[in-house]
Formats: structure tokens, sequence, C-alpha cells
């Protein structure tokens, strides 16, 4: 008795850890979702306004490109694509840093701390990895990314909103610069 009693306790532990995983993780990619990145970036905010951290960069990544592989190749191809920016993005950053995804193929990363020129050589590492072909069942598949960056500040009194709004202005201000410049051939 005692020892399925300890079985279904053992049991539980792991159903309530893996329903804990899936609360804050995306199904597909492994990055934390929607709700545990909200969550983190009013956490650091509050931590920034106390000022026991100087800076926190958001950036936002949106791919370009992705939805003709899905169309092309079907959405198990997709798939396959979406893991691999997932492990390219979290490649890109430091181990205090978070990357989460949003849904579809959006994606943010959290910088906790400084980082030189508010974080735009991480942007252009990000983008130049996301134009390396992609290996999907032996087919190269090429995207791109465009990502737009927002450097919150201690004591600047931004708020979550306006932080996101900013990153998000700056991304479709380099999708807008993409379009107008034609990429080499």
């Amino acid at each position: 008795m005692v020892l399925r009693l300890r079985l279904l306790s053992a049991q539980r532990a792991r159903a309530e850890r893996t329903l804990a995983y899936q609360a804050h993780h995306d199904e597909l990619t492994g990055l934390y979702n929607r709700r545990h990145i909200v969550a983190r970036i009013d956490e650091e905010m509050r931590v920034l306004d106390s000022g026991r951290l100087a800076e926190v960069t958001l950036m936002l990544c949106d791919l370009d490109g992705f939805k003709p592989v899905n169309d092309r190749m079907g959405h198990q191809a997709g798939d396959m694509v979406l893991q691999e920016v997932a492990r390219r993005l979290t490649a890109a950053v430091r181990e205090q840093d978070l990357v989460g995804r949003l849904g579809g193929d959006e994606f943010v990363l959290l910088l906790r701390g400084e980082y030189p020129a508010g974080g735009v050589p991480i942007a252009d590492r990000i983008t130049e990895s996301l134009r390396a072909p992609i290996d999907v069942a032996g087919t190269d598949v090429h995207i791109g990314a465009s990502v737009g960056t927002a450097v919150a500040r201690a004591g600047a009194g931004l708020d979550r909103e306006t932080l996101i709004a900013q990153a998000d202005a700056a991304m479709y201000a380099v999708k807008a610069r993409r379009r107008a410049v034609p990429e080499p051939v």
C-alpha cells in the first residue's frame, strides 16, 4: 500500500510539473509563450523602476518569407523552420535573457541589462543568422527577419505597452526599409 501511494504521488508530481511547463511554454518551439513573456516584461519594468536594473531591451522579430514555406512545403516544414528559428534566437542571446514566441512567426526577446548600442548588434546578428539556409528534409529554405528594438532605461517611466509599441514601430520601420531597397541577387 505504501509503495502504491509513493507511485501515485510521483505520478502526480510529474503531472504537475508538466502542466506548469505547458502553462509557460510554447508547445512547438519550447520557448516561453506570450503569457509568460508579458508577465516577465512587467516584472522587469518593476525591477527597472526600482533602480535594481539599469536597462531592458525588447526586440520583436517577425519572419519574412515564412508564409510561402507553409504554402509550398506544408505546415510540417513550417514547424521545422520555426523550431530552427527558436534555436538560433536562443543561441544569439545571453543566458539571463528571455526568448519567446508570440504566435505564428512572431518572436520576442527580452534582454536584461545593458547591451552596446541598444542591442542593435544583437538584432544584426539575429538577422544574419536567420538569413542562413534552413535544411528541411534535404531542401534549403530561405527566410529573413525584421527585428525592431526598444530600450527602457531606469527612471524613464516607460510601461510595457509603450515599450512594445516602440519595438513594434521599429520593426515595421525595418520592414519598410527592406521593401524600399531590393535585395541583391
